[in-house]
């Protein structure tokens, strides 16, 4: 898993820069299937990325993965997924200058 969080990472950043959203399907393809959306193992990702996130100040990057048939983040979310999405958008265009 440790080697897959930067790439993530890094996916949902570009994400956050477009001000987009993007479901565990598009998210597994984007980690070239190394976890697949329906076996859980893709929400454990993004537990771990969302503690990085909190320790670095910054909105919880799991708040931007939706599910394909209702556009919400997962059951498993805790929090504001709203609030955390705009505190992302926010973030990654100040960070980044975009």
């Amino acid at each position: 898993m440790l080697e897959t969080l930067p790439v993530m990472r890094g996916v949902l950043i570009q994400v956050a820069l477009r001000k987009e959203t993007i479901t565990y399907k598009q998210l597994s393809v984007a980690l070239d299937r190394r976890y697949y959306p329906y076996q859980g193992v893709l929400g454990d990702a993004l537990d771990v990325l969302s503690e990085d996130c909190f320790d670095h100040n910054e909105g919880s990057l799991a708040a931007l993965v939706v599910r394909g048939d209702t556009s919400e983040v997962g059951y498993a979310f805790l929090g504001d997924a709203v609030a955390e999405r705009e505190a992302c958008y926010e973030h990654w265009a100040k960070e980044l200058g975009a």
